[in-house]
C-alpha cells in the first residue's frame, strides 16, 4: 500500500532523468506521498518551461548578433568591390570579374537569407 505509491513516483523520475518530459503521475498514496507527487510535476512543469524560455533566448540572441553583423557590413564594402568589378572590365580580366559578381552574389544571398541555412525557390525569386 505504501510501496507502491512510492514506486510509482520513483518510476516517474527515473522518466524524467531519460528525457521523457511528459510525466504521468500518480496522486494516490498517503497525503505525503500525493504531495510530493505534485512537487514534481510543478518542478518538471517549471524546468520544461524554463528549458523553452532558454531556447528561445538564446533563438533571439542568435538573430541579434546575426542583424547586428548585417548592420555593420559597410556601404563602401559595396562600392568598392563595384569599383575593383569596374577596373577588371576595363582591364578586359573578365573571368575575374565573373568570380567577383558571383562571390558578390552569393554574399548578399546568404546576407539577405536572414540567417536561414536554407533559401526558398520563393525567396530566391522574391
Amino acid at each position: 500500500r505504501i510501496a507502491n505509491p512510492i514506486k510509482a513516483l520513483e518510476k516517474s523520475v527515473k522518466q524524467f532523468e531519460n528525457g521523457i518530459a511528459n510525466l504521468n503521475i500518480s496522486e494516490s498514496g498517503s497525503y505525503e506521498i500525493q504531495h510530493l507527487g505534485k512537487a514534481i510535476r510543478s518542478m518538471v512543469n517549471e524546468m520544461n518551461i524554463l528549458m523553452d524560455n532558454v531556447m528561445k533566448e538564446q533563438e533571439e540572441k542568435r538573430k541579434s548578433e546575426l542583424n547586428a553583423l548585417q548592420a555593420h557590413i559597410n556601404p563602401h564594402f559595396l562600392y568598392n568591390t563595384l569599383d575593383s568589378i569596374i577596373w577588371m572590365i576595363e582591364n578586359e580580366n573578365y573571368d575575374g570579374a565573373i568570380v567577383m559578381v558571383t562571390a558578390l552574389a552569393r554574399f548578399f544571398r546568404i546576407s539577405l537569407s536572414k540567417g536561414k541555412n536554407v533559401i526558398t525557390v520563393r525567396d530566391e525569386l522574391e
